[in-house]
């Protein structure tokens, strides 16, 4: 693979000249994206983005393995609600946190900049936790150091969302894009799964250590101590992977996409391009595959006319950058002070552009020119100031009505986190009530019981729903809608099953129920969430597109930990050891659903064709009516086609 040989990253000389042959920005513009479009598989980005994708999951589902340790060690196995809330809600906190943060900068300084700084945090936030200790005579409260650690630890997992996922969908191929993007999510259920393994192995391996008839009400001395060990274990072997990840991402390339829309440096842009893809005798020549093949462009504001020439558009930088000046599209680099949503690439996809708009035009492919313009020798490209990002960003969302994009893909994650992190944060109380109480007096019974309940619950059907959903995803904007649906039906289910077969002997079908839960959550929309907000914002604002779409998830979580913790129906909670509300609460979770599917059919962006071909980043980024008018011309061309 091509990206293997990232040692030659320190041997570079003098790659500007390389291309000197490619004289405009629109050859080189060209260049790369037909250079990424014409890749493979990528597995190295697949790889890397996914180690760290895998470390968030298991450092936030781990959670549900150390909790009953903690309770025994700290609290003679009775821990406070409002510790489990805290700890709980503090970790999520720090994901909004970092989510929003890291998204805004990896925009502003670069993605490669923010690459591994996350991860760096999230070691140091491991170590702290696993280290954190009560001093002499209870000197320190430990509580305050772990909801500290916690805290800190969700900063850094906040901030792998927006940096993994537009990292993977900048370097992916069209074709390739959605399944790359879902491959990397795919480390979810991993790393949930791997956290619930490592506690079982933990626990097996410390057997002898944990005497045979200590409860968890009395668990004293050497039971004490072995029980300690074991959730530091568990913890500490979380700095595992995202140091092995460290060391591969401070060795990738910066974007190609944003060295050219932001850092305005078409050369290096296509040099680092050329670098990790790999050479190719002849880019130009490279025959298209099927889902790439040229389509005609469309003018939407006379009678349409269709070209089929090979075409080529110009950079409107400052298009939402709140500036009036155009950029040129000659010179070594972009003489431009702006940025915004670039044109699409040619022979690609349709392109709409108003005619009477003063900066829509449609030149010619330079390959097609026999006298090509030679490079502007004006004031080199300036990378846009804290203001003009601002101002850029607001234009995309209001002035050009974009802001229902942002507002469907966060609102839909908001509601299907607050229903994934009620049942998956806390799975251990949850699962107890699913499964009912047992007789278990031992602690090591009770923890290697919770360890293959969380297994046999969470594990196998998120495994399963996220193997099936890398063949499936490229129907991702109908599967989000329909997977919201059918959860809703069997929260229905389940819900109903909750209050009516609980403590029977049909006990099991309520289990099998709560396994195709997590199984529909990742074939559906806890995988699709992550996915199309990766893909349908400009480059310019992509990473903090997502890292709003994807905090606003995590608020909807921290809501669902607080309406665990405290909604009471009558004098009984959910979590009472016999209390039914929790079935009913499933059942309310049908209308959320419901609510999930809605919003993506009327405000989540599409990043398909009508054939369910992606479409490619730079056609996306051209806003919501661009896309109604393509998609307005493609159902005409195919009443034409189905006519002929």
């Amino acid at each position: 693979m091509a990206g293997l040989r990232w040692p030659r990253l320190k041997f570079w000389p003098n790659h500007v000249r390389t291309f000197d042959h490619l004289d405009t920005l629109e050859e080189r513009r060209t260049a790369v994206y037909e250079l990424i479009d014409e890749s493979g598989f990528g597995w190295w980005i697949v790889f890397v983005a996914g180690v760290g994708f895998l470390t968030d999951a298991y450092d936030i589902f781990a959670v549900n393995m150390v909790l009953p340790m903690l309770s025994i060690v700290f609290w003679n196995g009775k821990i406070p609600l409002g510790v489990t809330t805290a700890f709980n809600s503090m970790t999520l906190l720090g994901v909004v946190i970092g989510q929003t943060v890291f998204g805004v900068l990896a925009d502003r300084y670069g993605r490669k900049k923010m690459y591994g700084l996350e991860l760096l945090i999230i070691i140091f936030a491991t170590l702290g936790v696993a280290l954190a200790s009560k001093g002499a005579a209870n000197s320190i409260h430990i509580i305050g150091w772990l909801i500290f650690w916690r805290l800190l630890m969700g900063f850094g997992i906040g901030g792998d969302y927006p940096l993994s996922a537009v990292i993977t969908a900048e370097f992916a191929p069209r074709k390739h894009r959605a399944r790359m993007l879902a491959a990397v999510f795919f480390m979810q259920p991993i790393g949930q799964l791997i956290a619930n393994i490592v506690a079982v192995i933990a626990t097996a391996a410390y057997r002898s250590h944990i005497t045979g008839d200590a409860d968890p009400f009395h668990c004293k001395g050497r039971c004490l101590q072995t029980t300690d060990k074991i959730w530091r274990w568990v913890v500490g072997l979380g700095a595992i992977p995202p140091t092995i990840a460290t060391i591969f991402r401070l060795c990738i390339p910066e974007s190609p996409r944003y060295m050219l829309e932001v850092e305005m440096d078409s050369a290096t842009a296509l040099q680092d391009s050329k670098w990790y893809y790999g050479s190719r005798s002849s880019v130009s020549d490279q025959q298209p595959d099927e889902e790439m093949a040229e389509k005609p462009a469309i003018d939407t504001t006379q009678a349409t006319e269709v070209h089929t020439e090979k075409l080529s558009v110009p950079l409107e930088s400052s298009r939402y950058a709140g500036s009036s000046t155009q950029g040129s599209v000659d010179g070594t680099r972009d003489e431009i002070t702006a940025i915004g949503p670039p044109a699409a690439p040619p022979n690609r996809e349709p392109s709409i552009r108003s005619t009477n708009s003063a900066t829509s035009s449609i030149i010619p492919d330079p390959s097609t020119n026999p006298t090509p313009s030679k490079p502007d020798k004006g004031p080199k490209a300036k990378k846009p100031t804290w203001t003009q990002y601002s101002q850029g960003f607001y234009k995309y969302l209001f002035t050009d009505n974009n802001w229902t994009d942002l507002a469907g893909t966060a609102a839909t994650w908001c509601v299907l986190d607050f229903s994934f992190y009620f049942l998956g944060v806390n799975s251990s109380s949850i699962i107890a009530k699913i499964w009912g109480t047992t007789e278990t007096t031992s602690v090591y019974e009770l923890l290697m019981e919770n360890g293959w309940r969380a297994l046999i619950t969470n594990s196998i059907g998120a495994m399963v729903g996220g193997a099936i959903m890398l063949a499936v995803v490229r129907w991702r904007w109908s599967v989000q809608m329909y997977g919201f649906l059918i959860l809703g039906g069997l929260f229905f289910a389940v819900g109903f099953t909750f209050v009516y077969l609980l403590n029977t002997r049909f006990i099991g079908a309520i289990i099998v129920l709560y396994v195709l839960c997590q199984l529909f959550f990742n074939l559906g929309p806890n995988t699709t969430t992550f996915v199309i907000p990766a893909e349908v914002f400009p480059t310019p604002y992509r990473a903090t597109c997502h890292g709003l779409s994807a905090a606003s998830g995590k608020i909807g979580s921290i809501i669902a930990q607080i309406f665990l913790a405290y909604a009471k129906l009558g004098h009984e909670s959910v979590t009472d050891e016999k209390s039914t509300w929790l079935g009913w609460v499933l059942v309310i979770f049908t209308f959320i659903m419901a609510c999930g599917a809605a919003i993506t059919y009327f405000f989540v962006p599409n990043p398909c064709d009508i054939r369910g071909n992606s479409r490619s980043l730079e056609v996306l980024a051209l806003g919501k009516a661009h896309r109604k008018g393509l998609k307005e011309e493609e159902r005409r061309l195919e009443v034409e086609e189905d006519r002929a």
